[in-house]
């Protein structure tokens, strides 16, 4: 029998862009971007993958908000358009960079009254 290897890097963009498509756009940014290819970091930056970011199952990984916050976030934070989060990170995600094109922020787990002084000014 014989075998062959295929390197994720010998696929034509359509395949990896199918792929990619598969999976969530928080595992694609925190698992290629970042890696020294052109090509790969021009498919992961692009608005498909950083304008709707849901964090809401995988938030609890700190090394993954690590990454997110030191590395991702301040490069993609112009593209970010829907920010989904549990309640209780917002305001670490608030510190961490500005978000000019965010029109929808959907937390999970919202306790209206420990966040009223985030969108009142109180």
């Amino acid at each position: 029998m014989n075998r062959i290897a295929v390197n994720i890097l010998d696929l034509p963009d359509e395949i990896l862009l199918y792929i990619f498509n598969k999976l969530a756009n928080t595992d694609v940014l925190y698992s290629f971007y970042g890696i020294f290819n052109k090509r790969l970091q021009r498919i992961v930056q692009g608005e498909k993958f950083s304008a709707k970011l849901d964090f809401s199952s995988i938030i609890d990984q700190m090394k993954i908000f690590r990454r997110f916050s030191d590395l991702i976030l301040p490069q993609i934070h112009l593209r970010i358009e829907c920010l989904t989060i549990e309640s209780e990170y917002l305001e670490r995600f608030l510190v961490v960079t500005d978000y000019p094109n965010l029109s929808q922020l959907k937390l999970c787990n919202f306790h209206r009254d420990n966040y009223f002084r985030y969108f009142t000014g109180r």
